[in-house]
């Protein structure tokens, strides 16, 4: 299916001078030949950042990558993920492209929409619900936290009795009460959009309000299936 829409398929570095691409904590190593310490990847974004640079626009690579934190039954310290990068894209042209992906190859793959995973059937069929995390917090729990502030979050988050800790920002509260209170709700592909900033620092803010940036997630049967947003590529503030 990406071979199709123009995409090249990739391999980058597994072990990296520097790790990055997103938060974790990573697995060290020792390079002996060069006398150089080098860390197992946490994330390929940084390398296919550098192919979009070079002028390959559209690429993607199956990633195995390495996170050395703890484990349960949806994290794992070492996992494959398949990571898509495209010039000339922002979120909204991507949620559009995820669709079509998944919905193309579960056809093509199973010869059907629709799958039964345990007790549950799970309908690829398009278009795929849509909803604001604010808004999905407010049809689960009854609460509207647009324009909260720290206070008002926190006291939201013991009134829903979500742990929270005196380090989190109001956007970090915002989410973790979606993580515990919406998330497991969304059973069939939802595509849940316009994510806090404190929560996304290398996504883009939305023009019209910048307490939230270009960012979607894919929920299925309450998992979050797949991460994206539009890169910010504003040198000051990526620099910030």
């Amino acid at each position: 299916f990406l071979a199709k829409n123009d995409y090249i398929e990739v391999e980058t570095p597994i072990l990296q001078p520097i790790y990055g691409g997103t938060s974790a904590r990573p697995f060290e190593s020792y390079l002996n030949a060069l006398n150089m310490k080098v860390y197992m990847r946490i994330s390929n974004e940084l390398y296919l950042k550098r192919l979009i640079v070079g002028g390959y626009e559209r690429v993607f690579e199956f990633s195995q990558d390495f996170r050395n934190e703890g484990i349960d039954k949806t994290h794992n310290p070492e996992f494959l993920q398949m990571e898509t990068m495209r010039a000339y894209a922002n979120y909204k042209d991507n949620v559009d492209f995820l669709e079509k992906m998944i919905f193309n190859v579960s056809k093509d793959i199973l010869k059907a929409s629709k799958i039964r995973y345990q007790d549950r059937t799970i309908d690829f069929k398009l278009p795929w619900k849509r909803i604001t995390m604010i808004d999905a917090i407010k049809k689960y729990t009854n609460v509207d936290m647009k324009n909260v502030n720290i206070e008002q979050a926190r006291h939201i988050a013991t009134r829903l009795k979500v742990e929270i800790n005196n380090k989190m920002k109001a956007g970090d509260i915002i989410n973790m009460i979606f993580e515990e209170k919406v998330q497991p709700e969304l059973i069939q592909p939802t595509i849940v959009y316009d994510y806090p900033a404190e929560t996304s620092p290398l996504a883009k803010k939305k023009m019209e309000d910048d307490n939230f940036v270009e960012r979607f997630e894919l929920f299925i049967n309450g998992w979050e299936l797949a991460n994206v947003y539009s890169e910010l590529n504003n040198p000051e503030e990526l620099k910030k």
